[in-house]
């Protein structure tokens, strides 16, 4: 997912949203397109459906170079999972550029031991403070 964020943000600066899922599923575009038109994509806006039906804990701190990922402590947070599909919002997209550029969003991965989908509900919620929905 963190390269196709990085294509997003070379090629879709006048796109409204960046929506990510998973090559085994069928989408309605229409239906899509409607549900989006009913949020702006000039707040932080992040759609899902989560899988848990719950905020997945961390319970091991985190420990990161500030200057590379910012300072991020541990907290429980949503994410949508990636197969049902989820689209964040362009403001939101852009609050996520400098965690996601150069690599950094599989560096984030990596430090986290979570796959792409949580990565991004994580740095959604807590590098960004965004408004998550969560479709259920």
């Amino acid at each position: 997912m963190g390269h196709e964020l990085e294509t997003f943000y070379l090629f879709g600066k006048e796109k409204d949203w960046f929506c990510h899922v998973d090559d085994d599923n069928y989408v309605n575009v229409p239906q899509l397109v409607h549900l989006l038109s009913q949020y702006g994509p000039n707040e932080d806006i992040y759609i899902g459906k989560s899988s848990l039906g719950r905020p997945l804990n961390m319970d091991w701190q985190i420990r990161m170079v500030p200057s590379e990922l910012g300072n991020i402590t541990k907290e429980p947070f949503w994410f949508g999972t990636g197969g049902a599909g989820i689209c964040v919002s362009r403001h939101l997209a852009k609050r996520m550029e400098p965690y996601v550029r150069d690599g950094k969003f599989v560096k984030l991965c990596a430090i986290t031991r979570l796959p792409d989908d949580c990565t991004m509900g994580f740095l959604s919620g807590c590098c960004c403070c965004m408004l998550l929905l969560l479709l259920l």
